[in-house]
């Protein structure tokens, strides 16, 4: 009697049917160093003072969604991301709709 093992095809996952494609999690990394190679330059790769920081567009957009929205949201926010750490976001519109954000809740102002 054959075994689990050699009753299962010996395919790639990717081939089997109605695989779909992994999710994109909207995430880019940075690029990781090449310690292999001296001629960085030559295939254009970012300097190390240069590199893309870790970020989530998508994520800062729920973040800020999620504000504008209930107003219970900055007060569970705020312990998470200070008022001074508008910096965290990515995005220069992001940081600063989160500056304007925790102003209005700062002065009471309906959002």
């Amino acid at each position: 009697m054959p075994t689990e093992q050699e009753s299962t095809p010996s395919r790639p996952i990717s081939d089997l049917p109605g695989d779909l494609p992994a999710p994109s999690t909207g995430r880019a990394l940075a690029p990781a160093d090449d310690l292999l190679s001296d001629n960085r330059a030559a295939r254009g790769a970012v300097p190390r003072g240069e590199r893309i920081p870790p970020q989530d567009i998508e994520a800062e957009m729920s973040l800020l969604g999620s504000m504008m929205l209930s107003r219970d949201a900055i007060g569970d926010i705020l312990p998470l991301i200070h008022r001074n750490e508008s910096d965290r976001f990515y995005r220069p519109d992001h940081r600063r709709v989160f500056e304007v954000l925790v102003d209005m809740y700062d002065r009471g102002d309906p959002i």
